[in-house]
């Protein structure tokens, strides 16, 4: 696994920032700026409350599907009932599928951005999405990792550092 297949940085969020010039479609996203750049530039600002996936293949290259998704519950830990995982949380269920949605497109990893108004600071709410989706990230037994955690809100794109969702003091 090569270091952009590793979930969640741990510098904090003023070590990262998106790249602002209009992103080459075509080229690979290989630094955590690239790949929030051109993210940005895709999403722009937060307008309503959901979940989107990006897959990237081999070469760090953005692929389709490209997929929103904003019919989820309020709370990450409310139960679901799957033929296939029994009962799970929410988050759990969210990202077994999106992982087999990344085999099947043969993607070498994908990222979650999680969207709503307000500002770039992680509210209390944000952070029980984030740590879920980390959590049951890691735990997974499907081959595409999860890349990166993000935060598109009012005003622009931020990554989500796995010193953020620990509570540890970035540095």
């Amino acid at each position: 696994m090569n270091h952009i297949s590793r979930p969640l940085r741990s510098s904090g969020p003023a070590a990262i920032s998106c790249d602002q010039a209009t992103p080459d479609t075509h080229a690979p996203l290989v630094t955590d700026a690239q790949l929030c750049g051109a993210l940005q530039h895709l999403l722009t600002a937060a307008i309503q409350r959901q979940i989107w996936l990006f897959f990237f293949d081999e070469q760090q290259l953005l692929q389709e599907p490209i997929m929103p998704m904003n019919d989820h519950p309020d709370d990450p830990y409310e139960m679901c009932e799957t033929d296939d995982m029994g009962r799970a949380a929410f988050p759990q269920v969210f990202l077994r599928r999106a992982k087999q949605i990344a085999n099947v497109v043969q993607a070498e990893s994908f990222a979650i951005v999680w969207e709503r108004p307000g500002g770039a600071a992680l509210a209390e709410d944000d952070m029980r999405w984030l740590r879920a989706f980390s959590k049951h990230a890691a735990n997974s037994d499907v081959d595409a990792p999860l890349r990166a955690l993000l935060l598109l809100h009012e005003t622009g794109l931020r990554l989500v550092t796995s010193d953020e969702l620990s509570g540890r003091s970035p540095g």
